[in-house]
């Protein structure tokens, strides 16, 4: 994936500079199972790969897309990768920043410190 030119600061979203990412989260936005794994077909390197999983994971919404692929290929490795990665995103976000005493069931705050 042949990034483009870094400007002299520091980017911290992979798609802004490397346009097969950009490509690759617009399919998995019109949630096109196809050229998902073609994006992942394409890369040969692990590095790219592990880069093009967290795109994906980082996808609002992109759970229930990545169970429809699943359930369509359940032996696939690809959608099953995808989805753990994703999932292990959300219960980040629900974990929050906050100590485990610190957070409900719900995944909320309790705001004591």
């Amino acid at each position: 994936m042949p990034a483009h030119t870094p400007p002299g600061r520091p980017v911290f979203e992979p798609a802004d500079r490397i346009p097969a990412l950009a490509a690759l989260r617009s399919a998995v936005r019109r949630q096109d199972w196809t050229a998902v794994a073609a994006s992942f077909d394409e890369l040969d390197d692990e590095d790219d790969r592990a880069l093009a999983c967290r795109v994906v994971a980082e996808t609002d919404g992109s759970e229930v897309f990545l169970r429809q692929a699943v359930e369509r290929s359940p032996r696939d490795p690809l959608p099953r990768t995808l989805l753990a990665d994703r999932l292990i995103q959300v219960g980040w976000g629900i974990r929050t920043s906050h100590r485990a005493q610190h957070v409900s069931k719900r995944g909320a705050w309790t705001g004591r410190a």
